[in-house]
């Protein structure tokens, strides 16, 4: 079976979050298994490099977008914006709206000439594509009669409007109806989603698959000496901490948590726990780091930005426990990385994030800084506790299998390919 990947949205340095992760463990996984399938990799100038890696399993990279004068996000015609960290491309389609207007016919040739290779409006048609493959979600290369499958992460916009401006819900919900219209079968990454895609978006559940994702494997576990000397690289050898591995995004709920841990270091100033941040810094990043400052924890907080996967590893490995108080997940990978290094975990209590950790972990309302308090107090307090929830850990990550997660997708892309769902 002939299969394109649609990897366009990809952005550098970590700036699409897990999804991410995700999609290159794949790309791993179906190389390595899915051997009498061809894969053809739509790319991006702005990351084709970053796929390079996959030569070496057979795939081919087509760069599908190559005009580098035009710097993402980009929004006339087709929209170009990041949200939760995706970079959405709404529909080759939609650059046919511009002929209507004049003004914008310039505008529709230079268009064409970045997002369809060679000019092809049936791009995939023409290179006997089997089926399309969208792991970041929009199904731009959408062509009828080549079936599409999706992965949906989540349906935040629905729940939280007010972390999105009005053009970027506006994207959502004409990106959302398209994904609807387009995609033959959907694979959501927790039954949380899977929940939610057949409330909000009245998709029939025969058409959506739940695969979790199990991407933990990928982390390596550093020898002491090498943790050590990144451990002091950051400042942190000899600190007790704990770890919230989040890109600053709204819903990841930064604010909540400084606000919490300022309240625990008042109350509990003998405890000397130090809180560690990791991801992409974004626009947010001035943000947080004021309300640092003005909390006094210059001195308590460590961010250290997009890790990469060395690195974070032996942060992982020297943090005496996970805190999530995410507002909203999909899934949450950090959940299952815990588990994987051993780690005790406090979370939020919404979304699929006790459908992740199960009984693994403390919860919380993420929306009340007390609560987030006392479980930071029970867990730094309390060894015993600690050695429970990693046992437990340990038992829930059995529900992550890397093998079993691409064995999995390969099912339902041959499946949707053959027309047999």
């Amino acid at each position: 079976m002939k299969i394109a990947v649609d990897v366009t949205p990809i952005l550098p340095e970590g700036e699409c979050g897990g999804a991410t992760q995700l999609v290159l463990e794949l790309l791993r996984g179906l190389g390595n298994k899915a051997t009498s399938d061809k894969f053809i990799l739509l790319t991006a100038y702005y990351n084709d490099e970053i796929f390079k890696q996959f030569d070496a399993l057979g795939m081919r990279r087509i760069c599908v977008i190559h005009d580098s004068s035009l710097k993402v996000p980009f929004s006339f015609g087709i929209v170009l914006t990041r949200f939760r960290g995706l970079l959405i491309s709404i529909s080759k389609s939609g650059i046919t709206a511009l002929r209507r207007f004049p003004f914008c016919r310039g505008a529709f040739n230079r268009l064409k000439r970045m997002f369809i290779p060679h000019n092809q409006m049936n791009f995939l048609g023409s290179n006997e594509i089997s089926v399309l493959f969208c792991p970041m979600t929009a199904p731009s290369y959408h062509e009828v009669g080549i079936p599409t499958v999706s992965i949906l992460y989540d349906l935040q916009h629905l729940y939280y409007p007010s972390f999105f401006s009005h053009q970027v819900l506006a994207a959502r919900n004409n990106f959302y109806g398209e994904l609807v219209k387009k995609a033959d079968h959907i694979i959501c990454i927790s039954s949380f989603t899977r929940k939610t895609a057949i409330e909000k978006l009245n998709l029939p559940a025969d058409k959506i698959s739940v695969i979790p994702v199990c991407v933990h494997s990928r982390m390596s576990v550093p020898s002491s000496a090498l943790i050590r000397s990144i451990l002091a690289k950051f400042n942190l050898n000899g600190e007790k901490y704990c770890l919230y591995p989040a890109n600053l995004w709204p819903h990841k709920n930064h604010g909540m948590l400084l606000t919490a841990f300022n309240m625990f270091t008042k109350r509990y100033p003998d405890h000397n726990l130090h809180l560690v941040l990791t991801g992409a810094e974004l626009a947010r990043y001035g943000i947080v780091e004021n309300a640092v400052r003005q909390m006094g924890l210059a001195d308590r907080v460590h961010f250290l930005g997009y890790l990469n996967e060395e690195e974070l590893s032996a942060v992982w490995r020297g943090s005496l426990f996970l805190i999530f108080p995410s507002l909203f997940e999909g899934f949450g990978i950090p959940l299952v990385e815990a588990m994987r290094y051993r780690k005790p975990i406090i979370a939020s209590n919404v979304t699929s994030i006790p459908e992740v950790a199960g009984d693994a972990a403390i919860y919380f309302d993420p929306k009340k800084p007390d609560e987030m308090v006392q479980s930071l107090r029970k867990i730094t307090n309390d060894e015993s506790l600690r050695r429970r929830l990693v046992a437990k850990g340990k038992k829930q990550l059995r529900h992550y299998n890397f093998d079993h997660m691409i064995d999995k997708y390969i099912r339902v892309i041959h499946q949707t390919g053959n027309g047999s769902r």
